[in-house]
């Protein structure tokens, strides 16, 4: 399969993981050294411990709100909202919304392991 069709696939099943996906990502994640292209080793890896390979040969943790979109939505509603308002909002202040919304509308949220044993934490990074 070509990596213009790869990426098109890609794209169809995912748009927004992969909207920015490069034709020069994608090769990078083919082994070229055999007699047939196959997955390298580190984007076997990344799929493995749940990469999105939308992020390039680096990986990133998928969102933990693909799973939860209605949640997503309600925090970026809630948050809007307060911006809209003019009221000042720090890391501390949304994070503590942040927190507050997973726990009253989706706790389980904080229960999920990813493949690598880790559990989500809203931290610094992630806000």
């Amino acid at each position: 399969m070509s990596l213009t069709k790869i990426i098109a696939l890609l794209k169809r099943q995912d748009p927004q993981s992969f909207a920015g996906l490069a034709h020069s990502i994608v090769d990078g994640w083919i082994n070229r050294s055999g007699d047939e292209p196959k997955w390298s080793e580190k984007a076997l890896k990344m799929a493995e411990y749940g990469h999105d390979q939308g992020q390039g040969n680096k990986g990133s943790q998928k969102g933990i709100f693909t799973q939860f979109p209605t949640v997503e939505k309600a925090i970026i509603t809630y948050l809007n909202q307060l911006q809209d308002a003019s009221v000042p909002l720090t890391l501390v202040t949304i994070r503590g919304i942040v927190v507050a919304l997973i726990m009253q509308l989706a706790p389980e949220i904080f229960e999920i392991k990813a493949a690598n044993g880790s559990e989500f934490r809203c931290s610094d990074s992630f806000i």
